[in-house]
């Protein structure tokens, strides 16, 4: 049996400069998320959503949204607004921030959210002993061996991740991208070489399969090497609820040579390839697989 993560990063800012925008709020509230939770219903999918705190907070529909369909809300920080991102903030500023975006979350959920990734995977050395402080057990803002970092804001930071662990781990209490005795458990973002997200998808559908086939090859060789224990197998991909349209005309026009493709046409498709069929695979939240497992994920 194959486990599989599938997060998401549900927020309303532009690819572009990571400014919030109220066009882009609106469309993901009421037509983009809703289209989302759909498939994941259609296939029996549970999922984690990192939630801006800011954003919900202004739609607290999405929230409720999430949690009928049984997905574990989690946190994507208050602000995605490149100025105040985490590898620029000191302790106590992280601090404050976490703890503010968890009291919005945590009351909107009616629930203790312990999940976290930070906006645009941006974190600093004082980022591990903040989220433990804030009440945090579980981060996901490490990609593994992904060689676009240099690419993006805070990419020297992001160099770290060519040396970070590619399964589950406890954090280094100073560094989430090693190893340590930190209460905190990474569960990092599904990389080979390219990332396997919802950017990648949109801008390349070709290479989002090359990546997924990848990871799945390497996944599966782990499986077989421990026995074929159930477990062996965690794949998290992770999705921007701000480019579920994009993605889908992206790849229908790619792909299909149509523009008449269905909601989330590429993610459906994701989920029928050989890897995410649903009779093979157990689909999960970080939380309730952390929970589960008594703090050990396998």
């Amino acid at each position: 049996m194959k486990v599989v993560c599938i997060t998401n990063d549900v927020e309303a800012t532009s690819i572009f400069g990571e400014a919030y925008r109220e066009d882009i709020a609106k469309n993901v509230a009421e037509v983009a998320l809703p289209a989302l939770l759909a498939l994941y219903r259609k296939y029996n999918v549970k999922a984690t959503f990192f939630c801006l705190a800011s954003y919900v907070q202004k739609y607290p529909q999405i929230i409720d949204m999430i949690q009928a369909d049984g997905h574990e809300v989690a946190c994507h920080g208050y602000t995605h607004e490149s100025n105040e991102a985490f590898d620029m903030l000191s302790y106590e500023e992280q601090l404050n921030h976490l703890k503010c975006s968890k009291h919005i979350l945590d009351s909107l959920a009616n629930d203790e959210v312990i999940s976290f990734r930070a906006p645009a995977l941006r974190v600093n050395e004082y980022t591990p002993q903040a989220l433990k402080n804030a009440g945090f057990k579980i981060d996901s803002s490490v990609a593994p061996q992904r060689l676009d970092a240099f690419m993006s804001l805070g990419s020297k930071r992001k160099l770290q991740w060519i040396g970070a662990p590619r399964t589950i781990y406890e954090t280094s209490t100073n560094n989430l991208a090693r190893k340590g005795t930190s209460t905190i458990t990474e569960v990092p973002i599904s990389a080979f070489g390219l990332p396997y997200i919802s950017t990648l998808m949109r801008v390349s559908p070709f290479m989002n399969r090359l990546a997924r086939r990848c990871v799945a090859a390497e996944n599966n060789h782990y499986s077989l090497a421990g026995g074929g224990q159930e477990g062996r197998y965690f794949l998290v991909p992770s999705f921007r609820s701000n480019q579920y349209r994009s993605i889908n005309r992206n790849y229908t026009n790619q792909n299909n040579k149509s523009d008449k493709a269905p909601p989330c046409g590429c993610l459906e498709n994701e989920t029928q390839e050989t890897q995410f069929r649903p009779q093979e695979s157990r689909f999960v939240g970080k939380r309730t697989h952390f929970l589960a497992k008594e703090g050990v994920f396998f």
